[in-house]
């Protein structure tokens, strides 16, 4: 499961991040000046010309707190981050100068401490009256987020398919609320790939083989994850594989696996929109 410090890591990939730690004096509970710290982050987007926050706190006791000075001193972080940051643009594009950027007024607050839904609610509301848009990420969110994002079906093709059948098809399947393992949005720089694609052939509740001229002739990486599949669907005794027909007939499934053959399949022929409420139909069963 993603955790807090994963997200805070790796949200906003497009966007330029300058990163820095911040110290804060507190008082504990016996009047003591104590120094604490955690990490902040300021982003810079030239698209949009503006610049927003995030902070990652993991301090078990002081985490209300410290998010709170953080939003309260949020204006002077960011003017200063204006100041510094340096100019960007593609080729072509007009310059952008840091200090044009302006301060969107969002602060994203990445909380990794067990903290009651009342006090992320006050803490919103502190932010709000600053005249911010405070949006707190905490474990609760890692969690729920990790749920929708787990992926609910691999899909297996031949490359030679990716643009015309695998691609499209991941995208609108994500669009509608069903995430795939699709290896364009799975794969991480450094990720295994024989790894990331086993455990994705694992723990997928179903496996959409997009079956054509292309799939067939490969007798490489795809029939070794059909195997795969296949071996699966044995192993657990239930229908995990779903077949996506494009540009084959009954006779060529035959040659290939006379058991496929018999296997309900959804036809590629009949458009993109069809296929896609078909597959969420199967896999909601």
């Amino acid at each position: 499961m993603a955790t807090v410090l994963d997200y805070f890591e790796t949200d906003f990939p497009h966007v330029i991040p300058f990163d820095q730690e911040v110290g804060i004096e507190l008082t504990n509970r016996s009047g003591t000046i104590v120094t604490r710290t955690f990490r902040a982050r300021i982003h810079s987007d030239y698209d949009a010309n503006a610049i927003f926050l995030s902070a990652y706190i993991s301090d078990p006791e002081y985490s209300i707190e410290l998010a709170d000075s953080f939003l309260e001193h949020a204006e002077e972080v960011a003017g200063r981050a204006q100041r510094s940051v340096l100019s960007s643009g593609l080729a072509g594009d007009p310059q952008i100068q840091g200090p044009d950027l302006r301060f969107a007024g969002r602060v994203f607050l990445y909380i990794d401490a067990d903290i009651p839904e009342s006090r992320t609610e006050a803490l919103v509301g502190l932010g709000k009256d600053r005249g911010l848009e405070p949006i707190v990420r905490g474990r609760f969110s890692a969690s729920a987020r990790t749920r929708e994002e787990t992926p609910v079906a691999f899909i297996s093709y031949d490359s030679r398919d990716k643009d015309d059948i695998a691609k499209p098809l991941a995208l609108k399947l994500a669009a509608f609320g069903c995430p795939v393992w699709f290896d364009e949005f799975s794969l991480r720089v450094g990720d295994s790939l024989r790894e990331s694609i086993e455990r994705g052939l694992r723990e997928c509740e179903k496996c959409i083989l997009v079956v054509s001229p292309h799939f067939l002739a490969n007798t490489g990486w795809t029939k070794t994850e059909f195997n795969a599949i296949f071996t699966r669907e044995i192993h657990e005794r239930n229908h995990v594989i779903l077949p996506v027909w494009a540009g084959v007939t009954a006779q060529d499934i035959y040659e290939y696996s006379p058991t496929l053959k018999d296997r309900f399949a959804i036809f590629w022929e009949r458009g993109l929109d069809e296929v896609v409420q078909e597959i969420r139909r199967m896999v909601s069963h």
